[in-house]
């Protein structure tokens, strides 16, 4: 999927193009990080990156948003040697593992 065409939809809308096997989950994550590398040249928003597991053949594709990826905010006690600074320079290596 082209970038151009990845932002013309909403999470609902992307969701309905891998449901009808228009698009796969790993084509509109390679759209989503090629966008977040776009944008964040100027805005600085991601402060780090997780690559999505491959996505399995069992999934339930009839979930609202089974495919779509997304992004989360460091609000969260992190795990698995994953960034967490919690959102501020306070927070700088707190809740890391």
């Amino acid at each position: 999927m082209k970038l151009s065409e990845y932002v013309e939809y909403d999470g609902l809308g992307l969701a309905e193009l891998v449901r009808t096997g228009e698009v796969t989950a790993p084509e509109l994550t390679k759209a989503a990080l090629q966008a977040i590398d776009i944008v964040d040249d100027k805005i600085f928003a991601a402060v780090g990156r997780i690559d999505p597991p491959a996505a399995a053949a069992d999934k339930d594709l009839s979930a609202p948003f089974c495919g779509v990826p997304f992004v989360a905010k460091d609000l969260w006690h992190g795990g698995g040697g994953v960034r967490c600074d919690h959102g501020s320079r306070l927070g700088l290596g707190y809740g890391c593992s």
